[in-house]
Order: structure tokens, then C-alpha cells, then sequence
């Protein structure tokens, strides 16, 4: 049979019961902890943490908040992240380092368009597939020949950077697919 304790225990998990004096004493005087960590102290979900301080009305002050997320962030680190990958990705282009050494070519068209445009040398036209004078931006086929653009609006850029970098990955895509 269980000691009145454990019983007390027990119940205090049980999904609509309170918490017990205990349990209330570890949160709150731990508030420099995170949800999550108060949560496994006392065998509860961060979010009955949540709930419990926003019920209370327990607010953490501003050095609680960034002790919590400097340790959030500590713990984040390297192969602790989630999405650690032994210090490589999968699309390392993502990064901006990364991206300027390996898309330079790309860097340098863009920075030619964008001082033709300056001088007058190349005007920005309508949107070549819907015609919009909104949000026109020049789009690239080809990076070698940095003044030949196709005039698109940012919908239809979005749409043909998809359909280069399908076609790029052997995949057919008509163009300005809708």
C-alpha cells in the first residue's frame, strides 16, 4: 500500500489536479531555470510550468529571462543542438560565409546590375510575366552575362529561382510555372 507521500505524489499528476505545496516551493524558487528544466525536477511538462506562473501571476524579472536564455543558448551549442551535423550541412550555401566564397560569380553579376541601374545603363521594366511595376527585381539565367536580366516581380523571381535550381538538379520544370 503507498504512504500518504507517495499518494500525494501520485495524484498531483494525475492531468486537473493543483499542485502540491512542494512542488510549488521547487518552481518557485528556481525561476532562474527554464520551464523545461523546473519540469523535470518535479516530474512535470514545461507547459503546466507555464501555466502555473501565468495563473499565479509570476513574472521572471529581466536578469531570470536572459540567465535563462544564456544557458537555453549554452546547452544549444554544438553537439548538443538538435540539428548538429558534425559540423557540416547539408546545404552549406545557406551560410553566409560559405555563400560568398562559393557564389562569387553570383555576388559580382548583381553587383553589376545594380550600378548599371545606378547610371542609367539598365532600366528596370515590368514584370515580364504579369506585367506588375511593384517590387520589379532583375533575375539572372545564366551569372556569366550579368547585364542580360529577365525583369520579374518577387513572386515570379521567387518562382524562376525554383525552376534554375530545378533545373540545375536535373529536374524539368517549365518556366514562370504558375
Amino acid at each position: 500500500m503507498m504512504e500518504t507521500n507517495q499518494l500525494n505524489f501520485v495524484s498531483s499528476l494525475v492531468r486537473g489536479y493543483g499542485f502540491t505545496e512542494r512542488e510549488e516551493n521547487v518552481i518557485l524558487s528556481n525561476l532562474s531555470l527554464s520551464n523545461k528544466e523546473i519540469g523535470k525536477m518535479i516530474f512535470r511538462t514545461e507547459a503546466s510550468i507555464r501555466k502555473f506562473l501565468n495563473k499565479k501571476g509570476i513574472k521572471r524579472s529581466k536578469f531570470q529571462l536572459a540567465a535563462i536564455r544564456s544557458q537555453v543558448a549554452e546547452n544549444q551549442k554544438g553537439e548538443h543542438n538538435p540539428n548538429w551535423r558534425n559540423g557540416s550541412s547539408k546545404f552549406p550555401y545557406r551560410y553566409k560565409k560559405s555563400r560568398a566564397i562559393k557564389d562569387k560569380i553570383k555576388i559580382l553579376a548583381r553587383e553589376k546590375v545594380r550600378r548599371a541601374i545606378l547610371r542609367g545603363a539598365l532600366i528596370p521594366q515590368p514584370c515580364e510575366v504579369c506585367g506588375k511595376l511593384e517590387n520589379i527585381e532583375g533575375h539572372h539565367w545564366d551569372y556569366t552575362k550579368p547585364l542580360e536580366v529577365n525583369w520579374l516581380c518577387k513572386e515570379h523571381h521567387i518562382k524562376a529561382d525554383q525552376q534554375r535550381r530545378a533545373i540545375e538538379c536535373n529536374f524539368t520544370v517549365s518556366r514562370y510555372d504558375s
